[in-house]
């Protein structure tokens, strides 16, 4: 049977690099070469590492060494199997207590890695001013909507944010965040903006014109009795103060005659609705 393949398929040996003086296992790996080959190429990697100044913790634990680490097989497996071996014997030995070297959990990519605070900053630093062209957010965003979000990951989403509230610190960063973006009060949005968002809005359950059901109107009024919205509760002068200051100048601030044509459309919006509608 040739070397290469394990009971007829492509075989995968997990191995694992010994310190040459306790015989103690640091890294554990994968590979379907020999491991004389694997072993030359991790102190290759060390070599160019250092030259790279690269950090890596295995690369620094090889050029730590007096001599050429020991590198043993534990397993031979087929290559369908490999991965799910790695990940799994390295989470056994590291249940054991072995100082292993690995810096993920083991497989393809870098699943369970963590990067160090001195590579986030380096990153960060590197990043800072840099945007996205036109054409790259464009492909971002085509690549979000066909990917789109899993029901579990919208039950999950939903459960963390449940009952969480915004320190103050953050609200601050917020506002400021936001002074002075097209979003903020007043801003009048383009025609084909609007037009795109009410064929988005088209079936929506939660769009204009659908009666919440009784649960929903239920859990509305006990939420509003809650902030004593409904009990007689007055805006304290502060807050009244603010309120008219960030609608001066609003084309939609109270007071403003709505247009025939804009009462008709309203009036078209709410038809279906059970609610009891005011006469504009």
């Amino acid at each position: 049977m040739p070397k290469s393949e394990y009971h007829g398929a492509r075989r995968s040996t997990i191995y694992a690099l010994c310190d040459p003086e306790t015989r103690e296992i640091r890294y554990i790996g994968k590979t379907s070469r020999t491991l004389k080959q694997r072993l030359r190429q991790h102190l290759r990697d060390a070599e160019e590492g250092d030259k790279s100044r690269c950090s890596s913790y295995r690369l620094r634990w090889l050029r730590s060494l007096g001599a050429q680490p020991v590198i043993v097989s534990l397993l031979i497996t087929s290559e369908s199997f490999g991965i799910e071996m790695e990940r799994a014997t390295i989470k056994r030995f590291r249940e054991l207590g072995y100082r292993l070297t690995n810096t993920t959990a083991g497989g393809e990519g870098n699943p369970g890695w963590c990067p160090p605070v001195e590579y986030r900053n380096r990153m960060s630093a590197v990043m800072k001013g840099k945007r996205h062209s036109e054409e790259a957010r464009k492909n971002m965003r085509a690549a979000a909507k066909a990917r789109g979000i899993s029901e579990a990951a919208r039950i999950a989403v939903t459960a963390h944010n449940k009952g969480r509230s915004l320190s103050p610190e953050h609200r601050a960063k917020l506002s400021a965040a936001n002074k002075g973006k097209a979003s903020r009060i007043g801003f009048k949005q383009s025609p084909e903006w609007v037009a795109g968002m009410r064929e988005r809005m088209k079936g929506n359950k939660y769009s204009v014109g659908v009666s919440p059901s009784v649960e929903t109107r239920v859990k509305i009024g006990a939420k509003s009795r809650a902030r004593k919205r409904l009990q007689g509760y007055t805006l304290s002068a502060e807050h009244k103060a603010k309120i008219s200051a960030s609608l001066i100048g609003n084309t939609y601030s109270l007071g403003r005659h709505l247009t025939p044509e804009h009462k008709q459309a309203i009036s078209r919006a709410l038809l279906g609705s059970k609610k009891p509608r005011r006469s504009l």
